[in-house]
Protein backbone atom coordinates (compact mmCIF):
# COMPACT_ATOMS: atom_id res chain seq x y z
CA UNK A 1 0.00 0.00 0.00
CA UNK A 2 2.74 2.58 0.71
CA UNK A 3 3.82 2.48 -2.94
CA UNK A 4 0.26 3.17 -4.14
CA UNK A 5 -0.13 5.97 -1.59
CA UNK A 6 3.14 7.48 -2.80
CA UNK A 7 1.82 7.37 -6.36
CA UNK A 8 -1.28 9.20 -5.16
CA UNK A 9 0.92 11.92 -3.74
CA UNK A 10 3.09 12.31 -6.84
CA UNK A 11 0.33 11.46 -9.32
CA UNK A 12 2.34 11.85 -12.52
CA UNK A 13 0.40 9.30 -14.60
CA UNK A 14 -3.13 8.13 -13.84
CA UNK A 15 -2.86 5.21 -16.28
CA UNK A 16 0.19 3.94 -14.40
CA UNK A 17 -1.62 4.45 -11.10
CA UNK A 18 -4.56 2.39 -12.36
CA UNK A 19 -2.23 -0.45 -13.41
CA UNK A 20 -0.51 -0.37 -10.01
CA UNK A 21 -3.85 -0.61 -8.20
CA UNK A 22 -5.06 -3.48 -10.37
CA UNK A 23 -1.77 -5.36 -9.95
CA UNK A 24 -1.98 -4.96 -6.17
CA UNK A 25 -5.59 -6.14 -6.22
CA UNK A 26 -4.72 -9.22 -8.31
CA UNK A 27 -1.71 -10.10 -6.13
CA UNK A 28 -3.65 -9.85 -2.86
CA UNK A 29 -6.54 -11.82 -4.31
CA UNK A 30 -4.23 -14.56 -5.63
CA UNK A 31 -2.46 -14.99 -2.29
CA UNK A 32 -5.60 -14.31 -0.21
CA UNK A 33 -4.07 -11.44 1.77
CA UNK A 34 -7.19 -10.08 3.41
CA UNK A 35 -6.52 -6.55 4.65
CA UNK A 36 -4.43 -5.29 1.70
CA UNK A 37 -7.00 -6.90 -0.60
CA UNK A 38 -9.83 -4.86 0.91
CA UNK A 39 -7.74 -1.67 0.81
CA UNK A 40 -6.99 -2.30 -2.88
CA UNK A 41 -10.66 -2.99 -3.51
CA UNK A 42 -11.64 0.21 -1.69
CA UNK A 43 -9.14 2.30 -3.68
CA UNK A 44 -10.28 0.83 -6.97
CA UNK A 45 -13.94 1.35 -6.06
CA UNK A 46 -13.42 4.99 -5.09
CA UNK A 47 -11.58 5.77 -8.31
CA UNK A 48 -13.95 3.95 -10.67
CA UNK A 49 -15.31 7.24 -12.11
CA UNK A 50 -11.79 7.93 -13.39
CA UNK A 51 -11.60 4.61 -15.20
CA UNK A 52 -14.79 5.06 -17.26
CA UNK A 53 -18.52 4.40 -17.12
CA UNK A 54 -19.86 2.87 -13.93
CA UNK A 55 -21.60 -0.54 -14.12
CA UNK A 56 -25.39 -0.63 -13.92
CA UNK A 57 -25.48 -2.12 -10.43
CA UNK A 58 -22.75 0.17 -9.08
CA UNK A 59 -24.74 1.86 -6.31
CA UNK A 60 -26.15 -1.41 -5.01
CA UNK A 61 -22.76 -3.13 -5.07
CA UNK A 62 -21.15 -0.10 -3.44
CA UNK A 63 -23.60 -0.16 -0.54
CA UNK A 64 -22.87 -3.85 -0.04
CA UNK A 65 -19.10 -3.26 -0.01
CA UNK A 66 -19.33 -0.44 2.50
CA UNK A 67 -21.51 -2.56 4.77
CA UNK A 68 -19.05 -5.46 4.43
CA UNK A 69 -16.14 -3.21 5.41
CA UNK A 70 -18.06 -1.85 8.39
CA UNK A 71 -19.18 -5.30 9.57
CA UNK A 72 -15.66 -6.68 9.21
CA UNK A 73 -14.07 -3.58 10.77
CA UNK A 74 -11.91 -2.99 7.71
CA UNK A 75 -11.00 0.50 8.93
CA UNK A 76 -8.13 0.99 6.49
CA UNK A 77 -10.40 0.19 3.56
CA UNK A 78 -13.02 2.65 4.80
CA UNK A 79 -10.59 5.54 5.29
CA UNK A 80 -9.07 4.97 1.84
CA UNK A 81 -12.47 4.78 0.19
CA UNK A 82 -13.95 7.89 1.78
CA UNK A 83 -10.77 9.94 1.40
CA UNK A 84 -10.34 9.12 -2.28
CA UNK A 85 -14.00 9.74 -3.00
CA UNK A 86 -13.59 13.11 -1.28
CA UNK A 87 -10.52 13.85 -3.39
CA UNK A 88 -12.45 13.15 -6.60
CA UNK A 89 -15.32 15.36 -5.45
CA UNK A 90 -12.92 18.16 -4.55
CA UNK A 91 -11.31 18.16 -8.00
CA UNK A 92 -14.78 18.29 -9.55
CA UNK A 93 -15.58 21.40 -7.46
CA UNK A 94 -18.12 19.47 -5.38
CA UNK A 95 -16.77 20.92 -2.17
CA UNK A 96 -19.64 20.13 0.17
CA UNK A 97 -19.56 16.47 -0.86
CA UNK A 98 -15.78 16.44 -0.47
CA UNK A 99 -16.01 17.91 3.01
CA UNK A 100 -18.63 15.39 4.07
CA UNK A 101 -16.53 12.43 2.89
CA UNK A 102 -13.40 13.81 4.56
CA UNK A 103 -15.28 13.92 7.84
CA UNK A 104 -16.53 10.36 7.23
CA UNK A 105 -12.96 9.20 6.64
CA UNK A 106 -11.41 10.86 9.69
CA UNK A 107 -12.29 8.32 12.44
CA UNK A 108 -10.92 5.43 10.38
CA UNK A 109 -7.41 6.86 10.05
CA UNK A 110 -6.51 5.26 13.37
CA UNK A 111 -5.84 2.20 11.19
CA UNK A 112 -3.09 3.92 9.16
CA UNK A 113 -1.42 6.50 11.44
CA UNK A 114 1.61 8.39 10.17
CA UNK A 115 1.12 7.34 6.55
CA UNK A 116 1.15 9.44 3.39
CA UNK A 117 -2.57 8.91 2.93
CA UNK A 118 -3.23 10.36 6.38
CA UNK A 119 -1.08 13.40 5.59
CA UNK A 120 -2.96 13.89 2.33
CA UNK A 121 -6.18 13.89 4.34
CA UNK A 122 -4.95 16.96 6.28
CA UNK A 123 -4.03 18.69 3.02
CA UNK A 124 -7.43 18.14 1.43
CA UNK A 125 -9.28 18.97 4.63
CA UNK A 126 -7.49 22.31 4.61
CA UNK A 127 -8.09 22.97 0.90
CA UNK A 128 -11.75 22.00 1.13
CA UNK A 129 -12.22 24.23 4.16
CA UNK A 130 -11.00 27.22 2.17
CA UNK A 131 -13.94 26.66 -0.18
CA UNK A 132 -16.64 25.69 2.34
CA UNK A 133 -15.57 28.02 5.19
CA UNK A 134 -16.52 25.39 7.77
CA UNK A 135 -13.12 24.20 8.95
CA UNK A 136 -12.16 25.67 12.35
CA UNK A 137 -8.74 23.97 12.33
CA UNK A 138 -7.18 25.55 9.24
CA UNK A 139 -4.28 27.24 11.06
CA UNK A 140 -3.34 24.06 12.89
CA UNK A 141 -3.56 21.98 9.71
CA UNK A 142 -1.40 24.39 7.71
CA UNK A 143 1.22 24.41 10.47
CA UNK A 144 1.16 20.62 10.73
CA UNK A 145 1.66 20.07 7.00
CA UNK A 146 4.36 22.76 6.95
CA UNK A 147 6.25 20.93 9.71
CA UNK A 148 5.98 17.63 7.84
CA UNK A 149 7.21 19.29 4.65
CA UNK A 150 10.29 20.55 6.49
CA UNK A 151 11.39 16.96 7.10
CA UNK A 152 11.27 15.60 3.56
CA UNK A 153 10.50 16.37 -0.06
CA UNK A 154 7.17 14.58 -0.55
CA UNK A 155 4.89 17.31 0.78
CA UNK A 156 6.85 20.39 -0.33
CA UNK A 157 4.82 20.92 -3.53
CA UNK A 158 1.62 20.55 -1.51
CA UNK A 159 2.49 23.12 1.13
CA UNK A 160 3.39 25.57 -1.65
CA UNK A 161 0.00 24.92 -3.25
CA UNK A 162 -1.82 25.30 0.07
CA UNK A 163 -0.17 28.69 0.58
CA UNK A 164 -1.11 29.74 -2.96
CA UNK A 165 -4.74 28.81 -2.34
CA UNK A 166 -4.64 30.77 0.92
CA UNK A 167 -3.32 33.90 -0.78
CA UNK A 168 -5.94 33.55 -3.53
CA UNK A 169 -8.65 33.69 -0.87
CA UNK A 170 -7.11 36.56 1.08
CA UNK A 171 -5.62 38.83 -1.59
CA UNK A 172 -6.80 40.72 -4.66
CA UNK A 173 -3.28 41.72 -5.75
CA UNK A 174 -2.74 39.98 -9.08
CA UNK A 175 1.06 40.05 -8.93
CA UNK A 176 1.05 38.43 -5.48
CA UNK A 177 -1.40 35.74 -6.56
CA UNK A 178 0.58 34.89 -9.68
CA UNK A 179 3.85 34.74 -7.78
CA UNK A 180 2.63 32.21 -5.21
CA UNK A 181 0.99 30.02 -7.85
CA UNK A 182 4.07 30.16 -10.06
CA UNK A 183 6.10 28.97 -7.08
CA UNK A 184 3.66 26.07 -6.52
CA UNK A 185 3.72 25.22 -10.24
CA UNK A 186 7.52 25.27 -10.32
CA UNK A 187 7.79 22.96 -7.31
CA UNK A 188 5.21 20.54 -8.68
CA UNK A 189 7.05 20.48 -12.02
CA UNK A 190 10.47 19.98 -10.42
CA UNK A 191 9.18 17.08 -8.30
CA UNK A 192 7.28 15.48 -11.17
CA UNK A 193 3.85 15.99 -9.58
CA UNK A 194 2.19 16.41 -12.95
CA UNK A 195 -1.45 16.29 -11.82
CA UNK A 196 -0.78 18.85 -9.08
CA UNK A 197 0.98 21.05 -11.62
CA UNK A 198 -2.09 20.92 -13.88
CA UNK A 199 -4.39 21.68 -10.97
CA UNK A 200 -2.25 24.64 -9.91
CA UNK A 201 -2.53 26.07 -13.43
CA UNK A 202 -6.31 25.58 -13.24
CA UNK A 203 -6.60 27.26 -9.87
CA UNK A 204 -4.43 30.18 -11.00
CA UNK A 205 -6.82 30.62 -13.90
CA UNK A 206 -9.79 30.58 -11.54
CA UNK A 207 -8.17 33.12 -9.22
CA UNK A 208 -7.44 35.50 -12.10
CA UNK A 209 -10.89 34.98 -13.61
CA UNK A 210 -12.44 35.94 -10.27
CA UNK A 211 -10.51 39.21 -10.53
CA UNK A 212 -11.65 39.58 -14.16
CA UNK A 213 -8.11 39.37 -15.48
CA UNK A 214 -7.83 38.63 -19.19
CA UNK A 215 -5.06 36.03 -18.89
CA UNK A 216 -7.14 33.38 -17.09
CA UNK A 217 -7.79 31.38 -20.26
CA UNK A 218 -4.05 31.06 -20.86
CA UNK A 219 -3.75 29.08 -17.64
CA UNK A 220 -6.88 27.02 -18.28
CA UNK A 221 -5.42 25.87 -21.59
CA UNK A 222 -2.10 25.08 -19.95
CA UNK A 223 -3.95 23.10 -17.27
CA UNK A 224 -5.76 21.05 -19.94
CA UNK A 225 -2.49 20.32 -21.72
CA UNK A 226 -0.81 19.12 -18.52
CA UNK A 227 -3.86 17.07 -17.46
CA UNK A 228 -3.64 15.24 -20.77
CA UNK A 229 0.08 14.52 -20.37
CA UNK A 230 -0.61 12.67 -17.09
CA UNK A 231 -3.51 10.69 -18.58
CA UNK A 232 -6.21 12.61 -16.75
CA UNK A 233 -8.50 13.44 -19.71
CA UNK A 234 -11.60 13.54 -17.52
CA UNK A 235 -10.30 16.67 -15.80
CA UNK A 236 -9.35 18.32 -19.09
CA UNK A 237 -12.88 17.67 -20.37
CA UNK A 238 -14.48 18.97 -17.16
CA UNK A 239 -12.39 22.13 -17.35
CA UNK A 240 -13.34 22.65 -20.99
CA UNK A 241 -17.04 22.18 -20.23
CA UNK A 242 -16.97 24.42 -17.19
CA UNK A 243 -15.38 27.39 -18.95
CA UNK A 244 -16.54 26.68 -22.52
CA UNK A 245 -13.04 26.03 -23.80
CA UNK A 246 -11.78 24.12 -26.81
CA UNK A 247 -9.91 20.96 -25.90
CA UNK A 248 -6.38 20.54 -27.25
CA UNK A 249 -6.33 18.81 -30.63
CA UNK A 250 -5.32 15.35 -29.43
CA UNK A 251 -6.77 11.95 -28.69
CA UNK A 252 -7.79 12.11 -25.04
CA UNK A 253 -8.05 8.31 -24.80
CA UNK A 254 -4.34 7.73 -25.43
CA UNK A 255 -1.20 8.81 -23.67
CA UNK A 256 0.21 11.96 -25.18
CA UNK A 257 3.88 12.44 -25.96
CA UNK A 258 5.05 16.03 -26.16
CA UNK A 259 8.15 18.14 -26.51
CA UNK A 260 8.35 19.49 -22.96
CA UNK A 261 11.15 21.94 -23.72
CA UNK A 262 9.27 23.43 -26.66
CA UNK A 263 6.03 23.55 -24.67
CA UNK A 264 7.71 25.35 -21.77
CA UNK A 265 9.34 27.78 -24.18
CA UNK A 266 5.97 28.59 -25.74
CA UNK A 267 4.44 29.16 -22.30
CA UNK A 268 7.31 31.46 -21.32
CA UNK A 269 6.83 33.46 -24.52
CA UNK A 270 3.11 33.84 -23.79
CA UNK A 271 3.85 34.92 -20.21
CA UNK A 272 6.41 37.46 -21.46
CA UNK A 273 3.82 38.86 -23.87
CA UNK A 274 1.28 39.02 -21.07
CA UNK A 275 3.73 40.88 -18.81
CA UNK A 276 4.45 43.43 -21.54
CA UNK A 277 0.72 43.90 -22.16
CA UNK A 278 0.08 44.46 -18.46
CA UNK A 279 2.94 46.94 -18.26
CA UNK A 280 1.58 48.83 -21.25
CA UNK A 281 -1.89 48.98 -19.73
CA UNK A 282 -0.53 50.25 -16.39
CA UNK A 283 1.44 52.98 -18.07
Amino acid sequence: MPLIWLKFATCNDLAELKNQIRESFAYCEHYDISQPLEISRAIDTALMPLWGELPEQHQQELAQKIQYWRDGEHLAALCNYYFLRAQLAFHQCEYQDAGADLIRAEPFFIAVPGTIIERLWYIYRYLTGLQTHNNPDTDAQLLLVSNWADHGPILKPYIAFMKAETIAVQSSVIAEIRNVYFHAIDLAHEHGYVFLEAFAFERLGVALSTLQHASSQLYYHEAMRVYITCNAPMYAKLLAERFRLTLPNTNLDTQVSFDETNSNRQLEQRLDSEFLLDATQRS
